[in-house]
């Protein structure tokens, strides 16, 4: 059929080969009409109903992205980030500006991808997927920091033996 050739043609043609992770599942073709209420500036029609009928060939084409790489080359970053962060718990609490800085330099970082990953998706008006596992992360980094500058107070207040309890230095 039409749509099988059609789907064939794009595979050969390695249509999405050159924006990657993505391969077309299917095509569908459709025709409509399209009504537009328009006097397309000619006066006499003002204050007239003037519809303008279009007729419409559309193609539509079902993709799908390859979860796996996208993953890959997306999560693994921020795991690594969020990796980074969580070991900075380990480190001792009188090497706070490391703490702070390693902390501080994770949030920054989760920021700047989470902003170039927002602008390489198409200009949406809802929240994907991905933005959830940004907020989460950014919660995690967040209560990290508390927690650093948390420990770092109970430290300088000299009580260092609930300190080392709770960084498990």
């Amino acid at each position: 059929s039409t749509k099988e050739a059609a789907l064939e043609k794009l595979t050969r043609a390695q249509v999405f080969h050159q924006i990657g992770d993505w391969s077309p599942l299917g095509v569908v073709f459709f025709q409509n009409t399209m009504r537009n209420e328009s006097t397309l500036g000619a006066p006499h029609f003002f204050n007239t109903i003037s519809d303008i009928e279009y007729s419409r060939y559309n193609a539509v084409i079902e993709v799908q992205r390859d979860v796996f790489s996208f993953v890959l080359k997306n999560l693994l970053p921020l795991i690594a980030v969020v990796i980074l962060s969580y070991v900075s718990l380990y480190i001792s609490p009188d090497e706070f500006s490391t703490k702070n800085a390693i902390t501080r330099g994770a949030l920054l970082t989760v920021a700047f991808f989470h902003i170039n990953l927002s602008n390489d998706l198409p200009g949406i008006g809802y929240t994907v997927a991905l933005d959830y596992v940004f907020y989460t992360i950014y919660i995690l980094i967040i209560a990290d920091l508390i927690f650093t500058m948390l420990m770092r107070h109970r430290f300088e207040k000299g009580e260092t033996a609930f300190v080392q309890k709770m960084t498990l230095v």
